[in-house]
């Protein structure tokens, strides 16, 4: 599995300064899930049958 180097985290939190979901692209490197970055629980799921 790759991951980024220090200079394109650092390259990335700079390219997102105007950007709406900074604080999404700002935690996403830290390793968390992105569902634990949206703040999604799973109460919040509807879950459909797929058939």
């Amino acid at each position: 599995m790759a991951s980024f180097t220090e200079g394109e985290v650092r390259q990335l939190l700079s390219s997102i300064e105007d950007n709406r979901n900074a604080h999404d692209w700002r935690l996403s490197p830290s390793g968390m899930r992105w569902g634990e970055v949206v703040g999604l629980r799973w109460q919040m799921l509807t879950w459909v049958p797929v058939h």
